[in-house]
């Protein structure tokens, strides 16, 4: 559930979208579309955190359900169109369980990653705690 400041925290034009109960994702237009598209080029995908973030948020790769094996370390935090998102359990515990805003932002993606256009690469940036957690 997004509280008042998480919701307070996306701009006009994010245009974000919570995605099922439980969920600790919200979207971007923009994140939204990408992910469309790829799932119907390339069948089921998943989203995966890959190394340390940067001032974009957390860098996360996008790889097709069948080259996709959940580590230990791996945390499902939620669920966009069919596509889950892991993020570091560890990392995640440390920022207390936020809820993520995702979103494409340019530079290119990580090499084994499915970029969306092959100039922008996919983030979750922080938003602000789930209530109760």
């Amino acid at each position: 559930m997004l509280t008042a400041t998480t919701t307070e925290a996306f701009r006009a034009d994010q245009h974000p979208t919570a995605h099922g109960e439980g969920s600790r994702v919200a979207t971007t237009r923009d994140a939204w579309q990408a992910l469309v598209r790829l799932h119907a080029l390339r069948g089921p995908v998943v989203l995966v955190e890959v190394g340390p973030g940067g001032p974009d948020g957390r860098r996360l790769e996008c790889l097709t359900e069948r080259d996709f094996a959940v580590a230990v370390a791996d945390r499902h935090v939620g669920t966009v169109d069919r596509c889950p998102v892991y993020l570091d359990a560890d990392a995640d515990d440390g920022a207390h369980r936020p809820v993520y805003l995702l979103d494409v932002v340019a530079g290119a993606a990580p090499e084994a990653t499915l970029a969306p256009d092959g100039t922008h690469h996919f983030v979750a940036r922080p938003l602000g705690n789930v209530a109760g957690a």
